[in-house]
């Protein structure tokens, strides 16, 4: 089935607390399904349930337990394996959790974006997600990764991947042979809508993103380069913004709501950040050139900034970052 078929049915809606990008692509597709007459319920944690409940406090929300990723190491393999206990029991809390949420909330349909425990035999279940494949720092598919990943993504019902049919966007990383569900392309997501003729203030906007440590190495590496670089900039921190920094040249934010990120990517000349999907996606909707800057050993993002260079965006590495060259 497709989003639009859904109407007048009871829909739990879950999603991965793995930085905001998650929780921000969900976002217009919790609206459309709601505007379709449909009774949802949003589950997640930490900061991504902070931004969902924001967007739409009308909706009944749950927290499910907090998943807590630390990307400390520039190995994606390193960072998970040294975590997969933790992993493990995140994934059976998320199950135990499911369970009970499920008998008070009654669920006909499960949406789960990215939230690999949130499956219930009582419900018919769609998983969200463009990264069916695993791949390896060769930009190949990791077998054994890859089979891992269909095994949890089989448990679902039907498939969602937010691309056109062409993957115009995500490529290689939304295919995966080993996937036996029926798989949907129901196209890009994004919460923002492209606006013209406005004021350019900006020189570059920033909006940081991502699990810790790396969202604040890659903070604090922009930030030295912004305050000596000619130009005023817009940094958008993706945290609670509880210190207060007074940089001439840099206007700092901390989780901003949509209305208010809008206007400010519109009034910014360049971007500059993480070459996240749902970022892909807002930025490919709102036409901004962008420098995209990959987590070091995140072969996801490291794919999609070489799979997309060309005329809107361009890449470099954290160790090659250089704004004075940039915007």
């Amino acid at each position: 089935m497709l989003p639009s078929d859904i109407q007048g049915k009871r829909i739990l809606y879950t999603v991965l607390n793995w930085g905001l990008g998650h929780a921000s692509r969900s976002i217009p597709l919790i609206k459309q399904l709601f505007g379709q007459g449909n009774e949802i319920c949003i589950a997640s944690d930490g900061l991504a349930l902070s931004l969902l409940r924001a967007e739409v406090p009308s909706l009944k929300s749950y927290a499910l337990p907090q998943l807590n990723i630390h990307y400390k190491r520039n190995s994606m393999a390193l960072n998970m394996v040294t975590q997969l206990p933790h992993l493990m029991n995140h994934f059976r809390s998320d199950i135990k959790a499911l369970d009970e949420l499920q008998q008070e909330w009654n669920a006909d349909i499960i949406i789960s974006d990215h939230r690999y425990g949130t499956v219930h035999k009582n419900c018919y279940n769609i998983f969200l997600g463009h990264q069916l494949s695993i791949l390896n720092p060769d930009f190949n598919p990791n077998k054994m990764a890859s089979v891992t990943n269909a095994r949890l993504i089989n448990k679902f019902d039907e498939v969602w991947v937010p691309d056109h049919k062409s993957q115009m966007l995500s490529g290689k990383l939304s295919t995966n042979a080993a996937i036996k569900k029926p798989i949907q392309f129901i196209g890009p997501l994004s919460r923002f809508e492209k606006v013209v003729a406005v004021e350019k203030i900006y020189d570059a906007l920033t909006v940081l993103s991502g699990p810790e440590p790396k969202r604040t190495v890659l903070e604090r590496q922009i930030i030295d380069q912004m305050k000596v670089a000619n130009g005023r900039f817009a940094l958008v921190k993706g945290v609670d913004q509880t210190d207060a920094i007074n940089i001439p040249n840099i206007d700092f934010f901390g989780i901003e709501t949509t209305e208010r990120l809008q206007k400010l990517f519109h009034q910014s000349k360049r971007f500059i950040g993480r070459a996240g999907y749902s970022t892909i996606m807002d930025l490919t909707v709102l036409g901004i050139p962008s420098l995209l800057i990959p987590t070091t050993g995140q072969t996801e993002q490291m794919y999609l900034s070489e799979y997309l260079k060309g005329n809107q965006f361009q890449f470099c590495t954290e160790a090659n970052l250089n704004l004075k060259q940039s915007y």
